[in-house]
């Protein structure tokens, strides 16, 4: 268990007893300053992260260098900007579906490949009577050659 900074709320994370522990983490923090600390990964998922990113380009510039060889980055976002999150000047596009082509022009120029395209529905309860239906987009990329520098944000 951990609790998260400045909060009073305790969190707790399990693996299934199937899974070899010792290739298991956990980490609570900032998703960009994640991703500088020269960890690599075999898959990044990123589910509801990119529109609540403070500086998503310079995010999205870290990716190549932080995958394995063979690697993939997995992202889902409704691309719901919000200002309390994301500075106007920050944000993708205007629109969802300005902000899925900046993305795709945004992946490709980091030297990534489309590998899937899918709109996932979600259900988010705001109380026991309120509930919206969003759609998120999911995207599935892989780095022919994780190794090469991903190209920096514009």
């Amino acid at each position: 268990p951990y609790v998260l900074p400045g909060q009073q709320v305790r969190c707790a994370a399990s693996i299934s007893t199937s899974v070899r522990p010792e290739r298991c983490s956990f980490a609570c923090m900032d998703a960009t300053e994640f991703l500088q600390t020269g960890a690599r990964f075999d898959l990044i998922l990123a589910c509801n992260v990119l529109c609540r990113l403070a500086r998503p380009r310079q995010w999205l510039a870290l990716l190549r260098d932080s995958l394995e060889a063979g690697g993939v980055v997995v992202l889902v976002t409704p691309y719901a900007w919000l200002e309390a999150w994301t500075p106007r000047e920050e944000w993708l596009g205007d629109s969802s579906e300005e902000s899925s082509r900046v993305l795709a022009d945004i992946m490709t120029r980091n030297g990534f490949s489309k590998l899937h395209h899918e709109e996932i529905p979600f259900v988010l309860a705001q109380n026991d009577r309120i509930y919206e239906l969003f759609i998120s987009e999911l995207t599935v990329w892989s780095a022919a050659s994780a190794a090469s520098p991903g190209v920096s944000p514009t």
